[in-house]
């Protein structure tokens, strides 16, 4: 695997040449995109039910006041 947090760990304590020696380099690459993958799927998720949001809030609010007199 990645051994991600070892090295981690490893850098925390000082030793950047035994953290680097952890890393496998395939899977160290491979994360930024698991990473990103993961950060554009909640943001388009959470546009979409941001929309779902505003048509449900829209239809309460017509169905709830649309027959209010509201004078400004």
């Amino acid at each position: 695997m990645s051994n991600a947090l070892a090295a981690s760990v490893e850098l925390l304590y000082g030793s950047a040449a035994r953290s680097t020696e952890m890393l496998s380099q395939h899977w160290f690459m491979f994360m930024p995109s698991v990473i990103g993958g993961a950060s554009y799927q909640a943001y388009r998720g959470t546009i979409e039910q941001n929309k779902l949001f505003r048509e449900e809030q829209r239809a309460y609010l017509k169905k709830t006041y649309a027959q209010a007199e509201i004078s400004i």
